[in-house]
């Protein structure tokens, strides 16, 4: 549903100031963060804390509320983590994002900018990895999967359609003609009568398969 638009131009820019504003003070919130886990980092304050690896300590700040960021912006912490020594799966679990969206990201930024080193990476057990290498077929975004509707909504899809047969059916065996032709008629509709009866049993729970 489109909201009926309503700004004056007056209000309509106070609100965009607002919002620039606002992704100014996410960026720099980032900007302020990479510092601090920078710091972090350096004196290896997981160790202090009695994490098995830094990846595993970013992972579990992270890891109830992770953080979502824009494309662009998500691309960037992704390269920050990545040159940290942190795998994808733990990338992922800072980002809110499946381990190959990490993986992905990672890919494109090293092929447009030469930087396929193939470095090891650490993991949430403290392990090393070999950092897996980047292909071109990284560079598509893979086609998004058609979602099957419930089963609900295939239900009500067919609603309408099935109404129809009935009343097909009914418009039928009210027509003055029928008593003439009944058993030919019943004998035509039998199969489906009967497949009908065993999926009627079958939702009901009264049979274990149709």
């Amino acid at each position: 549903m489109t909201a009926e638009i309503t700004f004056s131009e007056s209000a309509a820019r106070q609100l965009d100031d607002a919002i620039r504003t606002r992704v100014h003070e996410i960026r720099s919130a980032w900007d302020e963060l990479v510092v601090l886990l920078e710091q972090a980092a350096q004196g290896e304050l997981h160790a202090a804390l009695g994490f098995a690896s830094w990846t595993a300590y970013v992972a579990d700040v992270f890891g109830e509320t992770p953080m979502q960021l824009e494309r662009g912006d998500r691309r960037q912490a992704v390269k920050y983590m990545a040159d940290q020594g942190m795998s994808t799966r733990a990338i992922g679990a800072v980002l809110g994002i499946a381990n190959t969206t990490a993986g992905r990201d990672l890919a494109i930024h090293d092929l447009l900018n030469g930087n396929d080193e193939g470095r090891d990476v650490t993991g949430l057990d403290g392990a090393t990895y070999p950092r897996p290498r980047a292909k071109r077929a990284d560079l598509v975004d893979p086609a998004p999967r058609e979602k099957r509707p419930t089963v609900y909504r295939q239900a009500s899809a067919i609603h309408q359609d099935l109404l129809d047969v009935v009343e097909a059916i009914e418009e039928i065996a009210t027509d003055k003609r029928y008593n003439a032709h009944r058993d030919t008629v019943l004998m035509a509709f039998k199969p489906a009568f009967d497949k009908i009866d065993r999926i009627r049993l079958f939702l009901m729970g009264d049979i274990p398969r149709i």
